[in-house]
């Protein structure tokens, strides 16, 4: 087991930041570390309820999906409810160049950790050390949709929450584009101590219905 300290409101004024000490396990010494989440085991089980307070009204309170809702289909959303396509950019040939151009069409420069984006439901935080998860499947090449990211989370058409497998809530956030025949999926992980960008991945509109389900917590205006 392997130990560090971690400022877990770094945008915080320095008389008011919090550290904790967060534990991980290594492989093998020195090796790759895994580490816990800073946030949700302080509060297992629990939901922020500023987060709920940010619900459409009336609130939803059970999980649902969207036929329940009775929303329309992703593919008859007109093109005036959809963001411009941002374009796709090409694929790469190795891993560790995708994960340079996705850090650059996020707006990452040299040395930088982190940056914060502003969704409707509040700042979310990109992490530059996670990025190589989100582009490791080669086969999708990912990378070729990193403009996508951000007009995801600044202007989506649909987030929605949801509780995954492994108990922890995540926001999926959802965007179609004109002229475009893929969408866009950007998960957040909710942690109380600030929420972070999990992974990205696109789809087919026309194939999209599986996402849109859970609770339904914020929606772009007709």
């Amino acid at each position: 087991m392997v130990s560090r300290e971690v400022v877990v409101n770094p945008r915080a004024p320095e008389s008011q930041r919090v550290v904790r000490e967060v534990w991980g396990w290594q492989e093998r010494p020195g090796g790759l570390t895994h580490w816990t989440d800073t946030g949700f085991s302080y509060h297992p089980g629990a939901l922020p309820e500023d987060l709920l307070g940010q619900q459409m009204e009336p609130r939803q309170m059970t999980s649902s999906n969207w036929k329940d809702l009775g929303l329309v289909d992703l593919s008859a959303v007109p093109a005036s409810q959809r963001s411009p396509s941002p374009g796709l950019l090409p694929e790469q040939p190795t891993q560790k160049d995708a994960e340079e151009q996705l850090a650059r069409a996020l707006g990452f420069v040299s040395g930088q950790d982190y940056l914060t984006v502003t969704t409707p439901l509040g700042e979310r935080v990109i992490r530059r050390d996670l990025l190589s998860h989100m582009v490791e499947k080669r086969t999708d090449a990912r990378e070729r949709f990193a403009k996508y990211v951000l007009p995801t989370l600044q202007n989506p058409f649909e987030v929605w929450l949801k509780e995954h497998a492994d108990g922890k809530l995540r926001e999926n956030y959802i965007n179609i584009f004109q002229d475009d025949k893929y969408g866009m999926l950007v998960v957040v992980r909710i942690n109380r101590d600030g929420s972070l960008m999990w992974n990205m991945m696109h789809r087919e509109v026309k194939k999209m219905r599986s996402w849109r389900e859970g609770w339904l917590v914020w929606q772009k205006k007709s």
